[in-house]
């Protein structure tokens, strides 16, 4: 990592994109820059379909809005702040429990009908559940924007920052260079417009890898001028593009969060998967507070699942994303 401070985000991406579009925005030679999303579809090992985006997604990026790494490691959400063993099992159930209820959706239905590679874990993490994954991104505008913006939770939105330092990490996997995938996640198009419009990567990490050692990073000032033009890239009139609201997930979301209890199902699942005994799970939930139902945590209603359905008549399936067929595939 340079030592170098660049005097602002711009110079940051000049650093990476010397040819940045972007850059436009510094030099006001132009106002207003067009975002398409567009995709690449292409066939997974596992025999599903993915929408990547088509650019060059080999080096992918992170934006950060302070100079963590002073006091943290970079590692994912469900390893920070020192969690125990049993904090890690509980955030872990809980996004099983989520899966679970997503495979009741209307939209998840549709897509994977559709043979589209759903990544249940990586929409956990778009829609703030604990997981193993870090985020990622093959667009260096989604990086800027979160590199330079804080949220704020009164007023619910995010804000240009004024000062301080802010990063961006460069990050170039060897195994997908390769055609492997490693320890990535294409996570591309899914049901929910999150990960799409972030051009969401994921990598997935275990507790004792820093993503610090891993990635490349350079560090620049945080100047309230500059933000402001990367925050009209994707927030108008009070709407911000990189976080549309999407109000079923996020509720389902919200009450996996803050639940007490989980589902037999889920403990089977997890039990299974991990080669434990079921007995010793529930009373070590029990311990914790928590109790598990034979019923799905939470379930949207017939009345909601309609209304669904009919948006879902009136609007492209994956919105207003250009998707294209590539003729190859990731080997098996």
């Amino acid at each position: 990592m340079s030592s170098k401070i660049y005097n602002d985000i711009f110079e940051a991406i000049r650093h990476f994109k010397p040819n940045s579009p972007l850059l436009n925005l510094k030099s006001r030679r132009l106002g207003y820059i067009r975002r398409n999303l567009s995709f690449d579809l292409m066939q997974m090992p596992n025999g599903k379909m993915s929408a990547l985006p088509n650019n060059n997604f080999f080096t992918l990026y992170r934006g950060e809005n302070d100079n963590y790494d002073l006091r943290y490691s970079c590692n994912p959400s469900i390893f920070r702040g020192n969690p125990t063993k049993n904090d890690v099992r509980i955030n872990r159930l809980k996004i099983i429990d989520f899966s679970l209820i997503l495979k009741t959706h209307p939209k998840v239905i549709f897509a994977e009908n559709d043979g589209m590679d759903i990544h249940y874990d990586a929409l956990a993490q778009h829609y703030e559940l604990k997981t193993d994954l870090l985020d990622l991104s093959s667009d260096i505008a989604v990086a800027a924007f979160f590199a330079t913006h804080v949220y704020d939770e009164e007023e619910n939105r995010f804000a240009s920052k004024s000062e301080g330092i802010g990063y961006i990490r460069s990050y170039r996997d060897p195994a997908l260079l390769s055609g492997e995938l490693g320890k990535m996640k294409l996570i591309g198009l899914q049901p929910f417009k999150r990960p799409g419009v972030q051009y969401a990567f994921g990598i997935k990490l275990n507790s004792n890898e820093d993503f610090s050692n891993m990635s490349n990073k350079i560090l620049f000032r945080q100047k309230l001028k500059s933000n402001k033009k990367i925050n009209k890239l994707f927030c108008h009139d009070n709407f911000n593009k990189l976080i549309p609201p999407e109000d079923d997930v996020s509720e389902i979301a919200k009450n996996v969060k803050k639940s007490k209890i989980v589902s037999k199902e889920a403990v089977s699942i997890y039990c299974d998967k991990n080669e434990i005994n079921k007995e010793d799970l529930i009373n070590n939930l029990s311990e914790n507070g928590y109790s598990m139902v034979d019923n799905p945590i939470y379930k949207l209603s017939r009345q909601r699942r309609r209304a669904i359905k009919r948006r879902m008549k009136k609007e492209k399936p994956y919105g207003d994303a250009e998707i294209r067929v590539r003729a190859c595939c990731y080997p098996k």
